[in-house]
């Protein structure tokens, strides 16, 4: 009478051999790639990575339309808060 693990251990070292070779494989490619990721990035990455980034003239005009919004809004809440106090001033002479 076979048994399941009648048929099954005989294949066991030669599958146990199998998966212990892709296992030393993947981690050799993990060690790699940790220890020199630069060596297996391309050229054609490294180009693109660059012209995705933004510039230092354009993160400056970025920087400077945002200063001028920002001295703008200033500027609105000035003017809203003079008219809040001569809206309240007249209410209290009124009054």
């Amino acid at each position: 009478m076979q048994t399941v693990f009648s048929t099954v251990l005989p294949d066991m070292p030669a599958a146990a051999v199998i998966w212990l070779v892709l296992l030393a494989v993947a981690a050799t490619v993990v060690a790699a790639l940790i220890v020199r990721p630069s060596r297996f990035r391309s050229e054609l990455v490294e180009r693109i990575s660059d012209a995705a980034r933004p510039s230092s003239i354009e993160r400056a005009e970025r920087t400077r339309v945002r200063d001028r919004e920002r001295i703008r809004y200033a500027d609105e809440m000035a003017v809203a808060a003079s008219r809040a106090t001569a809206t309240a001033e007249r209410s209290r002479a009124d009054g």
